[in-house]
């Protein structure tokens, strides 16, 4: 990893500030992806809940699931 963010640095003419915002760049889209990753679980957890009939565990997920999709946006928002 060190040996990725010195090469970036050399890349980028040594400015730090493009370098910073490259790597917040990449930090969130690694953050997105696992988000995305959590939808899909919660979906298939949805499902399951809602063929069993288990109310209050769907109630517990969609609100699991509306909470990612807003960190989901504010995220998306901020690349």
């Amino acid at each position: 990893a060190v040996f990725m963010v010195e090469s970036q640095l050399e890349d980028l003419n040594g400015d730090r500030q493009k370098l910073k915002k490259s790597l917040d760049k990449s930090f969130i889209l690694l953050k997105l992806h696992s988000l995305k990753t959590q939808q899909k679980l919660l979906q298939s957890a949805i499902k399951q809940a809602e063929t069993t009939g288990d109310k209050e565990k769907l109630s517990e997920l969609n609100k699991k699931f509306a909470s990612i999709i807003s960190l989901r946006m504010s995220l998306e928002k901020s690349i």
